[in-house]
């Protein structure tokens, strides 16, 4: 035996925090919910019910529990958990997964971002986890606006913004998405073996601040209205009373001389079946962005599709001990009452 001071402590590196799977919530928990009766009429709890004794007795005087064996007093508590007809999305991350949704085509799944952004964004994540955020931050001079921006190249006419046409754009000062990203790409590796050789010192501060700020302007740009894998036009999301609406601006012609009007929209909704489904296939394509923008489905690589857990297919169900209960005097009102009136 050593002495006190001969003891090691736990001394921990790092600490990350996640969410529960779907098949997570089903290994642990003990019972599924399926009755919406939680009691009798005696007050006592019925299998299958939000009291069941699997999750542990509810009240002191209501027996021990079906799973541990255990009082009220010695039960932690166990899980049970609501399967859900159709998945919902996970009300903790709505607005995400509606702000992806808006920036990924439904069609093919990929992302409604131009290509020299989506390569500046990976290339000052990157930068950003070796802790080189002044380098980051340089990397954006790398390429010009109008190619990191939705609209492409714009110049003013009659105090109106207007896209340009091929044959309006100076082919010399135009560089191609290729050569962007073949320059991004350089720029990355060169500072890769700086900072593996030690000439480059990462720095901590300023590191979260700047990448706070990467995401927060990749999720606030505006997404291209026509998706360059597929060419498909893409109708605009709204998140309307707890539904995706979908709304297609219909193209009245050129021939036609009617503007467009919002009651010649064409509007439907997205399933949660449909958009989960989208972003499963943007899983596919893009895991390393998804990963560096959202931290969260770092700790689900084990998952199949870590994407899932933008949206709620089971609904954990907590022991009743640590829920507000309803005390015995008020569930057995009806009881007393009855009994008054035959008396």
């Amino acid at each position: 035996m050593g002495t006190i001071g001969d003891q090691l402590h736990f001394l921990p590196s790092s600490i990350s925090f996640s969410i529960f799977s779907a098949d997570e919530v089903r290994k642990l928990s003990k019972v599924e919910i399926t009755s919406t009766v939680g009691l009798n009429d005696l007050c006592q709890p019925l299998p299958g019910g939000l009291y069941d004794l699997r999750m542990g007795p509810y009240m002191r005087d209501y027996g021990v529990c079906a799973t541990c064996h255990l009082n009220y007093l010695h039960c932690p508590g166990h899980l049970g958990h609501i399967e859900l007809t159709f998945p919902v999305i996970n009300p903790m991350f709505r607005s995400v997964a509606i702000s992806l949704l808006s920036r990924t085509c439904l069609n093919c799944s990929a992302l409604l971002v131009p290509a020299p952004l989506l390569t500046l964004v990976r290339t000052q994540l990157e930068l950003l986890e070796l802790g080189l955020a002044a380098e980051a931050l340089a990397a954006a001079d790398l390429i010009p606006a109008s190619s990191a921006s939705a609209g492409g190249p714009k110049r003013r006419r009659a105090d109106k913004d207007v896209e340009l046409d091929a044959d309006m754009v100076d082919a010399d000062a135009v560089i191609s998405d290729k050569q962007l990203s073949d320059k991004l790409a350089g720029y990355l590796a060169d500072l890769k073996e700086r900072h593996r050789s030690g000439e480059l010192a990462g720095q901590v501060r300023n590191v979260v601040l700047e990448r706070r700020t990467v995401i927060r302007r990749f999720l606030g740009q505006r997404p291209l209205k026509q998706c360059t894998q597929c060419s498909r036009r893409q109708p605009s999301l709204n998140d309307f009373m707890g539904q995706i609406v979908r709304i297609e601006k219909k193209d009245p012609g050129k021939n036609s001389i009617d503007r467009p009007t919002d009651a010649n929209d064409l509007r439907g909704y997205l399933t949660t079946v449909e958009a989960r489904d989208v972003l499963r296939k943007l899983w596919t394509r893009e895991k390393g962005l998804l990963c560096a923008v959202f931290g969260v489905l770092n700790s689900l690589k084990h998952c199949e599709f870590p994407t899932d857990c933008f949206f709620l297919e089971v609904l954990p169900v907590t022991s009743p001990r640590l829920r507000p209960r309803r005390e015995a005097s008020r569930l057995s009102i009806p009881l007393r009452a009855a009994a008054m009136a035959a008396m």
